[in-house]
């Protein structure tokens, strides 16, 4: 049956970053020369990497689900008990499967939404940095209050 080579052609070992690591090797620090704009824009190519990825193996598995329901329906239709047990058996791997690429797109969209605030918040340093940097230009005067006395008029309070 086709979708049993799709089924077998599916990891669900792979890391949420492979680039992360690679076995039991660390990965070494990023250079001191990048910024935090430059190492944020790798790990949103990181991210997006990983996201066409997970799709891909969502979509292969959706491949293997309808021919597998195909499968089924023919081996119910000939009476085929046998290959109905082997068909149930790889729809509970396919199952695992499933479950597994949930738990990584949910890990996935986690790291997107980190990455997202990290990035505001980079935006927000940049913006900060620009006010300040500028800030050495601006001429502030000093803010001129009027007396409170000559505002009551001629007429002494008390």
């Amino acid at each position: 049956a086709p979708y049993t080579q799709t089924h077998h052609n599916i990891s669900t070992s792979s890391p949420l970053f492979g680039v992360i690591s690679s076995g039991n090797q660390a990965v070494p620090p990023p250079a001191a020369a990048q910024t935090i704009g430059e190492r944020l824009a790798k790990a949103r190519e990181v991210l997006r990497k990983k996201k066409k990825e997970l799709k891909a193996r969502q979509e292969q598995l959706e491949s293997a689900r309808a021919d597998w329901r195909i499968d089924m329906a023919a081996a119910k239709h000939n009476g085929d008990s046998s290959a109905i047990a082997v068909l149930m058996k790889i729809k509970k791997e396919m199952e695992a499967v499933a479950h597994n690429l949930n738990s990584e797109t949910k890990d996935l969209l986690e790291a997107v939404a980190w990455l997202k605030a990290q990035e505001e918040g980079e935006g927000k340093r940049r913006a900060a940095a620009a006010l300040y940097a500028g800030s050495s230009q601006l001429q502030l005067q000093p803010r001129q209050f009027a007396d409170p006395m000559s505002m009551m008029g001629n007429s002494d309070p008390f």
